[in-house]
């Protein structure tokens, strides 16, 4: 969808774009705005056992109303795929953060292909934020102008030769790379980012260093709400403690104070707060020029051959894959504490 405060295109989860009845065309919903899987190895406690939570136990209400304000929008967009993706092929290249690469609906079924396998032309469409995206500021400015300004790359429409010519265009491209890479600096750095929404000011999570997909940026900082009204988006749920004992502490409930502005500022009604201000929307309508489209099935290819980048040997797969396979074991293990993989269905049209 686009939205015409600040004509940027935004992914939005199904369950928010059903708070927008004004649009004059319904989109064909999806049964359910979200699916979620609980991992049965885990040692839960469920609000009708007899005895108290023990320290071995997760509660499993918390979690699901932590996953279930994830599945309602509370997801940030940035993220260091690009960076994995680009690394391999300029090992020295410094860690940045992009938004999720745009992908358009009608892209051609190998062109598809290209980009999973990173073999062949490869496109750039731009970058999509969600809509938790534009409540997020750094020192004062917008992380979406910073969208906006890593769009210009190549004004969001090429189709590279390769991997490799996609690769020594960033590098070559300073003031985009410079962006991306300052993104990434504040996503490192303790309480550099925050939400800021109705006079409403909510530090994510911005201390974890490497930059954790999923937990940075998409939940708040820890140090500073552990212990407070706004506990239910941290990353790190504490085994022990209920619900109702956190109810006790904070009698605002799991949705803290602070968390309710949040959901107004994403389009929520919330009981006995006032309407949220929503955004005029409208559907996004690719240009009919985009490259790997069936719309434009062969344009031409920008090719890049000076520069840094270089195809990687087996010997630096190998390499690479052990390192990712690190990764992937970290964050499944990360995915085992917090126990529920959630989906919610998301629209870009």
């Amino acid at each position: 969808m686009t939205d015409h405060t600040d004509n940027t295109t935004r992914m939005y989860p199904q369950a928010i774009l059903k708070q927008y009845t004004h649009i004059p065309v319904q989109p064909q919903w999806s049964p359910y705005d979200m699916n979620a899987q609980f991992n049965s190895d885990v040692t839960w406690y469920f609000t009708n056992e007899p005895k108290p939570i023990t320290q071995q136990q997760t509660d499993l209400l918390r979690t699901t109303i932590h996953e279930f304000l994830h599945g309602l929008g509370f997801i940030s967009s940035w993220n260091a795929d690009l960076y994995q993706r680009f690394q391999p092929y300029l090992p020295t290249l410094n860690p940045f953060l992009t938004p999720k690469p745009l992908t358009p609906p009608n892209q051609l079924a190998e062109v598809a292909n290209n980009v999973e396998t990173s073999q062949g032309p490869q496109p750039f469409w731009g970058f999509v934020e969600f809509p938790l995206d534009k409540l997020l500021v750094h020192d004062g400015q917008r992380l979406t102008d910073m969208t906006r300004s890593l769009n210009h790359w190549f004004n969001g429409n090429v189709m590279f030769s390769s991997i490799v010519d996609m690769v020594n265009a960033w590098y070559a491209s300073s003031d985009v790379r410079a962006s991306a890479e300052h993104v990434y600096k504040v996503g490192t750095t303790p309480r550099d980012v925050a939400i800021h929404v109705n006079n409403t000011t909510l530090w994510v999570e911005t201390s974890l260093v490497p930059f954790a997909d999923g937990s940075s940026f998409s939940h708040v900082d820890l140090d500073l709400y552990q212990h407070s009204e706004d506990y239910l988006m941290v990353y790190d749920a504490s085994r022990g403690i209920d619900v109702k004992m956190l109810t006790r502490m904070y009698s605002h409930g799991p949705i803290g104070p602070k968390l309710i502005q949040t959901l107004i500022g994403l389009g929520y009604v919330v009981r006995g707060h006032p309407a949220p201000v929503r955004p005029d929307l409208s559907y996004w309508n690719p240009s009919k020029d985009l490259v790997g489209t069936t719309t434009n099935p062969s344009p031409s290819l920008q090719a890049f051959p000076t520069g840094p980048a270089r195809l990687h040997t087996d010997k630096d797969k190998t390499k690479r894959s052990a390192a990712c396979s690190l990764v992937i074991s970290n964050l499944y293990f990360y995915s085992l504490t917090m126990m529920l993989c959630w989906l919610a269905v998301w629209t870009v049209i």
